[in-house]
């Protein structure tokens, strides 16, 4: 078998300008491109799941669900199948058992599931829906796919649901603190960890999990990074179809942070800010602090990181320029070192990585 040291993968990223999926080959050596696929209107959200499948929400006019499904070591087919779809989602995540596809809408302040293999013959098949969730803004799921951990941006809190029967439920919210805003969530599973970014504050919060009733307990919750203290506290933005949107001038002295990502082994934590286009590193220390080590500078506005499972290497790109950044990890110290840059897309937002 291969180990993961040895493997290569296949990056790929949305671009909300252009409409397309770009895909890139990443082994040792570094980044090669691959596929542009035409994606629709306003490809935004992605999603993999076992053997390939990719899914894709698109924005823009009628908004859809793409499905390419793919075969190992080629590319994407085209066309991929497209189900019309309701809700404008601004995140979407394939359940464990493959059965669910939830999405998240910021707008209507809901969590969606949608029937995964529906959609794969092109229909659209609600299961639940879980509602009043305030700016939900990502969904992490937990191993087992029992509970659902949900952002819920202005309220500042990550609300836990469970499955009962073909129904989510709530169970339990927990407050984190006043001005955090947890946008992005991502469990480590090897550690039972669950970690949240702060769009307001360019902080982060790590959480235990109790895997027998889905509860959390706050872990670490560090102060802003000096490497943010020249920004202003955020606030909830509206969508970018509202007609009233805040003064630019304002909102260019506000933090704004987009992604957290977690190394494999749990030792560091990476995380974009879009404001200052910097990505920091975090150090989870022997007595479970979280310390902010390292920063660099990248590109405008960073909209997503994404990591290689084999913990080689972390793809960036931004919204504001069409290059994406490949860094290389140094495995001890979890510093980033510049490795490639190529042009790509514009309006780049997502980014999914699946083994090649």
């Amino acid at each position: 078998m291969q180990s993961l040291n040895d493997q290569s993968w296949l990056a790929v990223i949305a671009n909300a300008s252009d409409g397309t999926l770009r895909t890139w080959h990443i082994d040792g050596a570094g980044l090669t491109p691959e596929q542009c696929l035409p994606a629709g209107n306003t490809p935004m959200p992605l999603a993999s799941g076992a053997g390939g499948s990719l899914f894709v929400h698109t924005r823009g006019g009628q908004r859809t669900i793409c499905h390419f499904s793919r075969r190992p070591q080629s590319g994407y087919t085209q066309p991929p199948g497209i189900v019309p779809v309701d809700n404008d989602l601004v995140y979407i995540a394939v359940s464990p058992d493959e059965r669910y596809l939830y999405g998240v809408s910021y707008v209507t302040n809901q969590v969606i599931v949608y029937d995964l293999h529906a959609l794969k013959r092109g229909e659209c098949r609600l299961v639940t829906t879980a509602d009043g969730i305030a700016h939900a803004h990502c969904v992490a799921l937990s191993p087992d796919g029992r509970f659902v951990y949900v952002s819920s941006l202005s309220r500042g809190c990550i609300e836990i649901l469970r499955w009962e029967g073909a129904t989510l439920v709530p169970s339990g919210s927990l407050f984190i603190a006043k001005d955090f805003g947890p946008r992005h969530l991502r469990i480590h599973p090897a550690s039972g960890m669950l970690y949240a970014i702060s769009e307001f504050q360019g902080n982060i919060a790590a959480f235990t999990i109790d895997t027998q009733s889905g509860g959390l307990a706050l872990a670490a919750l560090p102060e802003r990074p000096a490497a943010l203290s020249h920004l202003h506290t955020g606030f909830p933005r509206p969508g970018v179809t509202d007609k009233v949107q805040p003064n630019p001038a304002v909102l260019a002295t506000l933090c704004w942070a987009s992604e957290i990502q977690v190394s494999a082994d749990g030792a560091f934590i990476y995380t974009a800010e879009r404001t200052s286009g910097r990505i920091l590193v975090w150090k989870k220390q022997d007595n479970g602090e979280l310390t902010n080590i390292f920063w660099v500078e990248t590109d405008p506005q960073p909209r997503s990181i994404q990591l290689t499972p084999c913990g080689t290497w972390l793809l960036s790109c931004s919204e504001k320029t069409p290059r994406i950044t490949l860094w290389r990890i140094n495995r001890r110290s979890g510093e980033l070192q510049l490795h490639t840059q190529y042009n790509g897309g514009t309006g780049a937002n997502y980014i999914e990585i699946v083994p090649w």
